[in-house]
């Protein structure tokens, strides 16, 4: 028997259904899983090749964060940007846990703006900072938020002399 075929088979054999009414989302939800299938994190894939370089390049990176991780006088931070939030008043599907349903459109129909998150994580705490933006991800995005996390942080990094930023991506 062909392997699709008896997975079908699985949804015709429930005697409880009739052509009229279709079994509902979570009843193939369950059943599906009795087949063996699982909701699972897509796994990314790997390079197809590896340049001779990273390995260099990545020995490097490695040496220029330990030095900072070792110095008094220096701070590592690393740096992202995050998928886009769009600001209007649909669901997307969210829920809230409050004692009243939060109302929501059930179609976003308004062009709105767009929260742009930049993080900015400290290596050596683990502290994350989200600051949100309208703007593109441009280097003046970047730049401002920067400079803002610094203007509010610059008292308790006053002793720092090096920044070491690691990018993602």
């Amino acid at each position: 028997m062909h392997h699709s075929q008896s997975h079908a088979r699985g949804f015709n054999n429930q005697k409880s259904w009739n052509n009229e009414k279709p079994p509902c989302e979570k009843t193939i939800s369950n059943i599906l899983n009795r087949l063996g299938f699982r909701l699972r994190r897509v796994q990314k894939a790997k390079p197809l090749k590896k340049v001779s370089e990273i390995d260099a390049i990545f020995d490097n990176l490695d040496e220029i964060n330990m030095a900072s991780d070792r110095r008094e006088d220096s701070l590592r931070i690393s740096i992202d940007t995050k998928a886009k939030v769009d600001l209007c008043d649909s669901s997307c599907g969210g829920t809230s846990r409050c004692r009243k349903a939060v109302k929501a459109d059930d179609h976003d129909m308004r062009l709105q703006d767009k929260l742009t998150p930049f993080g900015i994580l400290n290596m050596m705490t683990g502290l994350l900072t989200v600051i949100f933006g309208i703007s593109f991800e441009t280097s003046d995005f970047i730049v401002d938020c920067l400079e803002q996390w610094w203007d509010d942080n610059k008292e308790l990094y006053r002793h720092i002399k090096q920044l070491v930023i690691n990018l993602d991506n």
